[in-house]
C-alpha cells in the first residue's frame, strides 16, 4: 500500500527511462512482481552519466535507480530491504542483524543492521571511493572479488565469537 501512496505509476516511472533509452544499449526490460523493473542493457555501450542523471527525477516520482553489473533497476522507494529486515526481526524476533551487501540498493540494510560489511568492490564501494559515501557505521571489506566473500564470512565468525554465539565445532 505504501508504494501506490509514495510512489507514482510504475508507467511514470520507466518513461522516464524511456526519454534516454536506445536500442543500441538496452537489451531487455522486465517488470516484476508489479513492483520493479530491472534492464539488462550493454553496460560498455549505455551512457553512465546520463542514466546516472535521471535518479533525481526518478527519487521526485517516489522510485529509486541502481546499476549494478549490467543491470538498471527501478525500485519505487518504499521496497527496501531495510524494511523488509524489520519485518523479518519482528516475525521471527531477532535482536541482532548481521548484514552485508554491494550496491546502492544495499544501503538501508546496511544502515538498519546492528553490524554490517560491504566488499571493496560494486556499487557502494565506487560511491566510497568518489567521496559520494561518507560517515557510515560499516566498513569494507579488506580483499575485492570473490574472495571478499571469506572476509565477510570472517566478519560473521567473529561477531558470532565475541557474542558467545559460534561453537569452536563449526569450524
Amino acid at each position: 500500500e505504501d508504494v501506490r501512496k509514495l510512489s507514482a505509476s510504475a508507467v511514470e516511472a520507466i518513461a522516464v527511462f524511456h526519454g534516454i533509452a536506445s536500442a543500441d544499449w538496452v537489451i531487455r526490460e522486465s517488470y516484476w512482481e508489479d513492483t520493479f523493473y530491472s534492464i539488462l542493457v550493454k553496460r560498455e555501450e549505455m551512457p553512465y552519466e546520463q542514466v546516472m542523471a535521471l535518479a533525481p527525477q526518478l527519487e521526485q516520482l517516489g522510485w529509486g535507480l541502481s546499476i549494478q553489473g549490467r543491470k538498471v533497476y527501478l525500485v519505487p522507494l518504499p521496497v527496501s530491504k531495510n524494511r523488509a529486515i524489520a519485518h523479518v526481526k519482528q516475525l521471527c524476533g531477532a535482536t541482532h542483524v548481521i548484514a552485508s551487501g554491494d550496491s546502492l540498493l544495499d544501503l538501508g540494510l546496511l544502515r538498519a543492521a546492528d553490524e554490517a560489511i560491504a566488499p571493496a568492490h560494486g556499487e557502494l564501494y565506487r560511491a566510497y571511493e568518489s567521496g559520494k559515501l561518507t560517515n557510515e557505521s560499516f566498513g569494507f571489506t579488506a580483499r575485492s572479488g570473490i574472495v571478499a566473500a571469506e572476509d565477510i564470512l570472517q566478519f560473521v565468525a567473529d561477531i558470532m565469537d565475541r557474542e558467545g554465539s559460534y561453537a569452536n565445532d563449526y569450524r
